[in-house]
């Protein structure tokens, strides 16, 4: 007698959750500091800072990301330095450029978008408290008021509303525009984009 032959029972498809895009979110966060204090050179970036926790942050989301990294010193700032073909080409591929966000960026999930805009507003944003008036203020600001537009509509994603006010003249001769969330909401912002940091 032959031996039953076999039958293969497909069974049904599991679906497992993919893992979360750690390094999506690295990606965003590096990239929120280059459009917050860093700078293009011919091949690659180069963050200034005066702070030594903001240095090692990005000098540990380069070395993530990029894969390496510089520090130095230069007078009484650090400079971190990218300055490789790939740190070009990794720039390109978000299509960075200073005060303008790409469609690549914009069409992002709302986590990246918030380590984008916490890493943002380290270099260029500030929380005001004063418990007297009780007055409360998140603070970001730039030279240009469509960027921060743009911001802003991150912001009412999150579920916050802010607006931008400005221009300010600075001490420089410069123009200044800020975006603004006040009240409990500051708080709550502020406190949404550190919850949802990767670092």
């Amino acid at each position: 007698m032959r031996a039953p032959v076999a039958q293969l029972v497909e069974r049904p498809a599991v679906k497992v959750s993919p893992m979360p895009p750690f390094t999506l979110y690295l990606e965003a966060a590096l990239l929120g500091h280059f459009y917050g204090d860093g700078q293009r050179k011919r091949y690659g970036f180069v963050y200034w800072t005066s702070s030594e926790n903001l240095r090692d942050r990005v000098y540990s989301l380069g070395k993530a990301v990029l894969g390496f990294g510089h520090i130095y010193r230069k007078k009484n700032l650090y400079v971190v330095s990218f300055e490789r073909v790939s740190a070009s080409r990794w720039l390109e591929s978000w299509e960075a450029s200073k005060y303008k966000l790409s469609r690549k960026v914009l069409d992002q999930d709302k986590k990246f978008k918030a380590n984008f805009l916490y890493s943002l507003f380290l270099d260029d944003g500030n929380l005001y408290k004063n418990e007297k008036r009780r007055d409360i203020k998140w603070r970001l600001y730039s030279k240009s008021k469509t960027f921060l537009e743009e911001i802003g509509q991150f912001i009412e994603e999150f579920g916050f509303n802010g607006r931008v006010l400005g221009p300010y003249k600075t001490g420089y001769g410069n123009k200044l525009y800020e975006l603004r969330v006040g009240g409990r909401e500051a708080l709550r912002l502020n406190n949404f984009l550190e919850a949802n940091s990767v670092i």
